[in-house]
């Protein structure tokens, strides 16, 4: 089975980012933070504040 969490991307603090899983059957998107699921195919990511980067798994 082939898992993609998908590419490595920027983000503007304050607007919204599509994460995209694809090749599964369940998710937990790890770390939860700025999510509006952790347990979704698609999480709407929003951060509100700067951060030095956050790999989602």
């Amino acid at each position: 089975m082939s898992v993609s969490a998908g590419h490595d991307t920027a983000v503007v603090t304050g607007q919204p980012l599509q994460l995209l899983a694809t090749g599964g059957t369940s998710y937990n998107w790890s770390p939860a933070f700025y999510l509006s699921s952790g347990v979704i195919l698609q999480p709407l990511a929003l951060f509100d504040e700067a951060s030095n980067g956050i790999r989602y798994k």
